[in-house]
Formats: structure tokens, C-alpha cells, sequence
């Protein structure tokens, strides 16, 4: 029995090719990818490795808005899990508490 496609958000991964390649396989594998980069190394980062994969959206605003563009891209897009890294800085716990607030799924690796 196969399940329908999880659709997948990266959040701000590690100075590494590792989420851009995470993302890549499971686009692969017949999921949906969401990438939102909030910087510089973010975009560098994703699109050096990812291949294209999935949709990208660039945040530009301003930090005070930053939970309600979260959680409405979440909403609109049919997010199932959050991949970030760290759940302490500010974008990251602004992210984990839209997404514990709707059920996504949560996963945070960490900086070691």
C-alpha cells in the first residue's frame, strides 16, 4: 500500500551539502520539497546541491513578521514535516511553534 506524498520544508540546514542532497532524494522518492531560505548561505547553499529540487521562496521580510509568513506558507503549501537545523535561534522556534500548532511533523538536527 502506498501512502500519499509528504511534502517536506527545510528550514536553514548545516554549512554542508547534506539537506540540499536530503531534499534532492526525496524529491527522488516521490515527495514534494519546500526550501525557505532566509540568507545568503541558505540560497548558496540549497541550490550549489540540490539539483532544482522543489519549490523555493526567498524571505525577505522583516523578523516581527516572520510567524504569520511561516505558518501561512505551511497552510497554503500542505507542509507534513519541518527539517531544520537547531530549534533554538529565532527563525527556528518560530517555525517549530507553527508547526507543532497544525501537527507537522518535526525534525531538528543539530550543530555536532
Amino acid at each position: 500500500m502506498r501512502t500519499a506524498p509528504q511534502v517536506f520544508l527545510f528550514l536553514q540546514g548545516p554549512i554542508s551539502p547534506f539537506f540540499a542532497e536530503l531534499g534532492a532524494a526525496l524529491q527522488s522518492a516521490g515527495h514534494h520539497v519546500l526550501r525557505v531560505n532566509v540568507n545568503f548561505g541558505d540560497y548558496v547553499f540549497w541550490h550549489a546541491f540540490s539539483g532544482g529540487a522543489g519549490k523555493v521562496f526567498d524571505y525577505r521580510g522583516r523578523r516581527a513578521h516572520w510567524a504569520g509568513y511561516i505558518d501561512t506558507l505551511k497552510a497554503r503549501e500542505g507542509v507534513t514535516d519541518l527539517v531544520l537545523l537547531g530549534e533554538q535561534r529565532f527563525y527556528q522556534a518560530a517555525a517549530i511553534k507553527a508547526a507543532q500548532t497544525r501537527g507537522i511533523a518535526v525534525t531538528a538536527t543539530d550543530f555536532g
